[in-house]
């Protein structure tokens, strides 16, 4: 009550809500749309964490605030990274603003990083493999996937020369 008067923001409080309870809160809070920020406090549960996930608005943040490990691998949609633009922050501690600002998350390819790009073999992977090597500051070794194995050996063709000239292994 306090933080609700302090803030003039309205706080809602569901407890005891189970994984399954997700999609009704979604419907109930948003009209269906999700939520434009969710924070996942200590999460321990995999399958808490791939519902909740779930629940991410378009062009909205999932950030997981923590220090111990899950109890298995979430299930993510990863195609909304792209086609809803979501973001996934988080940060081994107990401070949820450690997750967020410039120094923490970045807006290109890490220098000498490691970078994968799935669904490398089509045009638009092309395109940013290339683009990965040919950063001068970008990436030093770049990971190209795909489920087609003759479009990978393609891109092997197209650019394995252009990695050992730029001193980048191609993957």
């Amino acid at each position: 009550a306090q933080i609700e008067a302090a803030s003039g923001a309205e706080i809602e409080t569901r407890d005891g809500l189970a994984p399954a309870d997700y999609p009704a809160l979604k419907a109930d809070l948003t009209g269906g749309q999700g939520f434009d920020d969710i924070v996942v406090l200590d999460p321990r549960s995999a399958e808490l964490v791939g519902e909740a996930a779930k629940l991410i608005a378009r062009r909205g943040t999932f950030n997981m605030v923590g220090t111990e490990p899950l109890d298995g691998d979430p299930q993510i949609d990863v195609g909304r990274l792209h086609y809803d633009y979501t973001a996934y922050v988080g940060t081994n501690g107990s401070d949820i603003a450690a997750s967020y600002g410039e120094a923490r998350n970045r807006a290109e390819l890490r220098a000498g990083g490691v970078a994968v790009f799935v669904g490398a073999g089509g045009p638009m992977g092309q395109m940013h493999v290339q683009r990965a090597l040919e950063l001068s500051n970008g990436p030093r070794t770049v990971i190209a996937t795909d489920v087609n194995d003759e479009r990978l050996a393609t891109l092997a063709q197209m650019f394995t020369s252009l990695a050992e000239q730029r001193g980048k292994h191609l993957v």
